[in-house]
């Protein structure tokens, strides 16, 4: 499966689980937490699913298919931290954001994994090799695998896998916006656009490069320093963003800019949910549509504001938004 389908799937798996009665934690954990980490997502499992999804039952058996070939039940999991980190400085040539050598995903379950037991059955092709007293699993293609213990799973390149065996306790800039954070929130976005910007525009899907709106990111990416999203699944402000400009005077260039795609989505949204509707009727159909309905309440809902140098972003809904239609259509997207 594809690096960026199995973090959706991991992604997705998390709205689809049964809720699990836990207690909620204060402060977000930034053990293996980079130092050069431009790029952060955290997601919280059992806060999502304080909702139900119109399309639970189709992504349950999505699910169960990801947790037969791939060893592990994404719908076990706790918790997802998706890092990105800066290039390595051995001059070799990068692609984009997508590229294995920036990625290091978290994975913490609810219930412990046996660990000897994933391995032989589903990580053969895995080599065990050992690093300052701890055991991790080496692979030549893959993303290597390291379990600091029997509810968390580490993968990344070996690089910067043998980084946190030897120093597992969270550093850097993304370490102390976490402790900053309200970890209540369902899923926190934090992107260090000075780090991540040109990366960003290379990882842009083909109908984002077009001469109409490749330049508006571009400029966007050279007037920002700092993007972060919060979601809480169940609030009547679920989605609220903070795009931090270089200045007062970019902060309002944003705004406009901002203010236009918006009302190039909205003015062009009838015309995309008329093509979606009229897909032919597959397996799919229910989950298509279920996303087009989401997105016929959420882009009318959403409100732009400028406060000093920040454009902020927020998404006004009463009842919230149902995370699993909005993000189970990039999942068939081939």
């Amino acid at each position: 499966m594809p690096r960026w389908k199995y973090f959706a799937a991991v992604t997705l798996a998390i709205v689809s689980a049964p809720a699990i009665a836990q207690e909620t934690r204060e402060h977000f954990d930034t053990r293996f937490i980079s130092n050069d980490t431009a790029v952060l997502l955290v997601i919280h499992p059992q806060r999502i699913l304080s909702r139900k999804s119109k399309v639970k039952a189709e992504v349950d058996q999505m699910f169960a298919k990801v947790a037969e070939s791939e060893g592990l039940d994404v719908r076990n999991l706790r918790q997802v931290v998706a890092q990105i980190g800066t290039p390595p400085s051995d001059g070799r040539p990068i692609r984009n954001l997508f590229d294995s050598e920036f990625w290091t995903l978290i994975l913490r379950f609810d219930e412990p994994v046996n660990v000897e037991s994933f391995v032989d059955k589903h990580a053969q092709e895995y080599t065990k090799a050992e690093h300052n007293r701890a055991t991790y699993y080496k692979h030549d293609s893959r993303s290597q695998m390291w379990f600091p213990d029997n509810r968390t799973l580490v993968m990344g390149v070996e690089r910067r896998i043998l980084s946190l065996i030897d120093d597992p306790k969270g550093k850097g800039p993304m370490v102390s916006r976490m402790r900053s954070a309200n970890a209540t929130e369902d899923l926190l976005l934090e992107i260090d656009v000075r780090q991540a910007g040109p990366l960003l525009l290379a990882s842009l899907p083909g109908e984002a490069r077009g001469p109409g709106l490749h330049p508006v990111i571009e400029q966007a990416t050279e007037q920002l320093k700092r993007i972060a999203l919060t979601a809480k699944q169940t609030s009547d402000t679920p989605i609220r963003a903070q795009f931090q400009a270089i200045d007062a005077k970019n902060a309002e260039e944003l705004h406009v800019q901002a203010s236009a795609l918006l009302k190039t989505a909205q003015d062009g949204w009838s015309k995309s949910r008329d093509l979606i509707r009229q897909r032919p009727v597959d397996k799919n159909t229910k989950l298509v549509d279920a996303f087009a309905d989401e997105i016929d309440s959420v882009l009318p809902a959403i409100q732009l504001a400028v406060d000093e140098d920040q454009l902020l972003v927020r998404l006004e809904k009463e009842g919230g938004v149902d995370l699993v239609a909005l993000l189970v259509f990039f999942m068939l997207i081939d």
